[in-house]
């Protein structure tokens, strides 16, 4: 990293950690960094999504809570990831070199590595892999061990192609991590469902972390699974505490705070402590107290990408703005966050 890519690495991590400190604890005590503190278009400016340092970044920061997404790869192995593949945060200088070689050797069929569908490859075949900005793919492992190092909980986001018996095995492995563990969250009811039964039957039931089903206010097209969870049909999904699942990751829509705000504290009061809140797009708890809003019907967990009209960020951004040097930070993980790069 060179020295004005640094210099506004940790300008980015001040303006963090000096948001985060203008925040009433009230609020803090909610936030959610989505997938780590990055950069939603991947700049180098901020870590890369899903990644090491974006956790321990916002730990560090004083956030309370990540979310991850996790897969579980052909070896068993939980990778922290996104997508179903590699494609969109792979590094491109290792991707133009991967695409003259095949040029040259046009006998080459197979998909590049990182076009291949993760749940059927092995962590030997994808942990030397380069990513965006020289980060590397990180193992639920990984964030797991940070989070007790940092005193911080990951929400951990099931995606297609994890196992329930993967996560089952990891927990029965290393239950030292649950510690750290807040919710586990997914679109995929079925799988969610299948996860609390198994963790019933092997697993002390008072060490569960939260099982909360994940929803969208669009309704879904055919081919998805997502579940079309709208104010409207709040009542429907009360009964889920019969199949083990804790509670709600509503999808955020202006209506819960305006002509639906009536049934959003209602969806509280009957999940207390287990309703979160995510988007899609531009951050709208940038705007107003919309964010305090939230807090105020119950909602327990709130997701935020950390963007510019955050509150209060402009006033932290003015300040650091003109720094040429930044002040030494002291906590030892300002180094790491660096080194992880």
């Amino acid at each position: 990293m060179g020295n004005e890519a640094e210099l506004a690495y940790k300008k980015e991590e001040l303006w963090l950690k000096t948001v985060v400190l203008e925040i009433p604890e009230k609020i803090t005590s909610k936030l959610v960094a989505h997938r780590g503190f990055h950069h939603v278009c991947d700049g180098p400016s901020r870590p890369l999504e899903n990644t090491l340092p974006a956790n321990l970044a916002a730990w560090g920061a004083g956030v309370k809570y990540c979310e991850c997404d996790i897969i579980t790869l052909a070896d068993g192995t939980i990778i922290v990831n996104h997508d179903s593949t590699l494609e969109r945060l792979i590094c491109p200088e290792y991707k133009a070199a991967y695409e003259k070689s095949s040029e040259d050797n046009s006998a080459t069929s197979e998909k590049p590595i990182y076009e291949q569908d993760l749940k059927k490859l092995t962590f030997e075949q994808i942990e030397k892999i380069p990513l965006k900005n020289g980060y590397k793919i990180s193992t639920l492992e990984d964030l797991l061990n940070c989070a007790r190092e940092t005193n911080g909980q990951l929400i951990i986001e099931l995606k297609v192609g994890t196992t329930s018996d993967s996560l089952i095995h990891y927990f029965t492995q290393k239950p030292q991590h649950l510690e750290n563990v807040a919710v586990i969250m997914s679109f995929e009811r079925i799988l969610l469902e299948n996860f609390a039964t198994k963790w019933a039957a092997t697993l002390p039931v008072e060490k569960k972390p939260k099982t909360l089903l994940l929803s969208v206010s669009t309704k879904p097209e055919p081919h998805e699974t997502y579940n079309n969870i709208r104010p409207q049909n709040f009542q429907e999904y009360y009964s889920i505490r019969e199949n083990g699942l804790d509670g709600l990751y509503l999808e955020w829509e202006p209506s819960l705070l305006e002509e639906h705000i009536d049934e959003l504290k209602t969806l509280c009061q009957q999940f207390p402590n287990t309703v979160g809140l995510w988007f899609y797009g531009s951050d709208p708890f940038e705007k107003g107290n919309v964010m305090e809003q939230l807090i105020d019907c119950g909602v327990s967990f709130v997701n935020t990408d950390f963007a510019r009209g955050f509150p209060n960020s402009r006033k932290c951004l003015d300040a650091i703005h003109n720094l040429k040097e930044i002040p030494t930070l002291s906590s030892e993980f300002d180094d790491r966050v660096l080194a992880g790069i």
